[in-house]
């Protein structure tokens, strides 16, 4: 008589797949958003935004150290939707890539 799984492998391997997908795709999210902080941050800095900052860390600091949004915003300093995608862009694409070079280094 042949072996009969107890089991529904498929069920499960698709479940595990489900759940890798799952928390890739909540990596990728937390990776935008840390480069749109990050594009934010570097903006902050270029317009020395620190040096007139409420938040004694980033002027401690001379860079922004904080809430970049809300320095942008007293700055009252923006970037064109189309500059700012292409900034970001380019900040995830080094995370990723930094994932990928520490994933193939074990």
């Amino acid at each position: 008589m042949a072996d009969v799984a107890q089991w529904d492998e498929a069920f499960l391997t698709q479940r595990e797949d489900d759940e890798r997908s799952q928390a890739l795709a909540q990596c990728s999210d937390a990776d935008w958003e840390a480069a749109v902080d990050e594009v934010m941050r570097q903006t902050a800095d270029v317009a020395r935004g620190f040096a007139n900052c409420p938040a004694a860390k980033c002027r401690r600091a001379r860079r922004c150290a904080g809430d970049a949004e809300a320095c942008l915003a007293q700055l009252q300093l923006s970037l064109s939707p189309q500059v700012a995608q292409q900034l970001i862009e380019e900040v995830y694409a080094e995370l990723q890539q930094n994932r990928r070079a520490a994933a193939e280094e074990g």
